[in-house]
């Protein structure tokens, strides 16, 4: 994940500090860290422990590992702010993610996406799944793209 990408999610966070914050993909605890600092109470799940629970031993967090679908699929929890670093990114992928990620997002919640410019990226043009994302939501949801950096970052709400 980028710098500029991390400014961003970081800015948008500050919003959730005491709430519940799910986490997905984004591995080695930077950013859980960061998060947590920012006073959110943070979940994470990555399919494998590529160091994060050990990187958050003394830190407030829940680590959980497990594949994001499944886990999605099977917590009853919801989150006000979630935050999504996905490898998977083609359409075919986010087509298995998109109804479970919906429905863990309290209403009034914050979903921020990774990776939402991965395609303009030349070894990686066909990982067009977050903008299929973007495009198949209703008029109930606001997106703002922020695509000056590849891979780019979207920041989804609902619309009251």
């Amino acid at each position: 994940m980028s710098d500029n990408c991390v400014q961003i999610i970081l800015e948008r966070a500050k919003a959730f500090a005491g709430r519940r914050v799910l986490e997905l993909g984004t591995s080695r605890g930077r950013l859980t860290a960061m998060l947590t600092a920012l006073g959110c109470q943070v979940t994470t799940v990555d399919h494998h422990n590529r160091g994060a629970a050990k990187n958050l031993e003394e830190i407030p967090v829940l680590v959980i590992k497990d594949k994001a679908e499944n886990f999605l699929k099977q917590t009853k929890k919801k989150f006000d702010l979630i935050v999504v670093d996905f490898h998977g990114n083609s359409e075919a992928d986010w087509r298995r993610y998109s109804k479970y990620l919906l429905n863990r997002l309290n209403y009034g919640g914050t979903l921020i996406l990774n990776n939402a410019a991965l395609y303009e990226i030349p070894e990686w043009n066909d990982e067009t799944g977050v903008r299929w994302f973007i495009e198949q939501l209703n008029s109930n949801w606001s997106v703002e793209l922020h695509t000056e950096t590849p891979p780019g970052v979207a920041i989804i709400n609902t619309i009251a």
